[in-house]
């Protein structure tokens, strides 16, 4: 939204003297950020036992990898040098593929406590009221005369009745 005109201020730039150097991609990364902040796995992460810097190389993992999707190795090559992604938590030296490795190996030994905090959090964060419901379908059928369904076909009864047919649907998909 642009500001108001009495607060606006406008100026003529030369598009062909710009020059720009060192330019790396920031709106992606800021994004991953955001959402990493608002899941709070930080708190998690440091609750497993990592330390600050141990935690944020984790978070900065999470979202090369959510950005990127590509080998540990490209990461870290794009990480130095088309992205803003490290400096948004701090690292102010180059991380190296082999640390991308150690960081996924450590978050892969705390799976199930990440997994359990990250469900919490979604359904508390989208106020999300989960129930499961398990059905028992396995002495479960159903009586009908819906001749020529592309769904249903007559089957045997697991009763063994003859006074009803039986229909066994098919998903398709």
């Amino acid at each position: 939204m642009p500001p108001p005109p009495d607060k606006a201020e406008y100026h003529h730039i030369d598009l062909r003297g710009l020059q720009v150097s060192q330019v790396k991609s920031f709106g992606g990364e800021h994004l991953c950020v955001q959402i990493l902040e608002k899941l709070r796995l930080e708190d998690c992460f440091r609750a497993l036992g990592m330390s600050g810097e141990q935690a944020r190389r984790a978070l900065l993992a999470i979202a090369a990898r959510a950005l990127f999707c590509i080998s540990g190795h490209k990461t870290a090559q794009i990480l130095t040098m088309n992205s803003e992604l490290g400096a948004c938590y701090g690292q102010d030296h180059p991380i190296t593929h082999k640390q991308l490795y150690q960081t996924g190996d450590q978050l892969y030994e705390h799976k199930e406590q990440i997994d359990r905090f990250l469900y919490r959090r979604i359904t508390h964060l989208f106020d999300i009221n989960d129930k499961l419901v398990i059905f028992d379908i396995s002495n479960t059928y159903f009586e009908t005369d819906k001749a020529g369904s592309r769904l249903a076909r007559y089957a045997r009864s697991k009763e063994k009745r003859h006074d009803c047919r039986v229909v066994v649907f098919t998903v398709v998909i």
